[in-house]
This record gives structure tokens, C-alpha cells and sequence, in this order.
């Protein structure tokens, strides 16, 4: 399986790699370990800008109702 080689620097990643939630394991599989990480709107983010995306921000590109705390 091909991994996100920013998956070190992703507050995302690192947030909630260890969640329980079956939306963050199923987002985490999918773009941080699987075959969508090139198309991980937080990791383009991270390319333009070498920043952390915003914390509203899921992988997919969509934002949340609610801000992520991503500390």
C-alpha cells in the first residue's frame, strides 16, 4: 500500500491516526495509507503553502461544521 511520505508533518494524520471514529479510520486509510494521498486537499495545502491546513479541512477536501482540533 502506497503511504503520504508527509504523513510525519500531517496534523491531521498525527490527530487522529489511533481514532476510533470509522469516518477518521476510513479517511485515514484511504488518503494518509492508501492510494488517495495525491489527491489529499490537506496535503496539497501543505505543498503550496508547507503549513499545516486549516483545521475545517478533512483530506477530501470538504470542510467541517465544526473546527478539528488538531493541537
Amino acid at each position: 500500500m502506497q503511504e503520504c511520505k508527509f504523513t510525519d508533518r500531517c496534523c491531521f494524520f498525527r490527530k487522529y491516526r489511533d481514532g476510533r471514529a470509522l469516518m477518521w479510520q476510513a479517511l485515514i486509510r484511504d488518503y494518509c495509507q492508501g492510494t488517495l494521498h495525491h489527491r489529499c486537499e490537506r496535503r496539497q495545502f501543505y505543498l503550496e503553502t508547507g503549513e499545516c491546513a486549516p483545521a475545517h479541512l478533512i483530506p477530501s477536501g470538504e470542510i467541517t461544521g465544526v473546527l478539528l482540533d488538531l493541537s
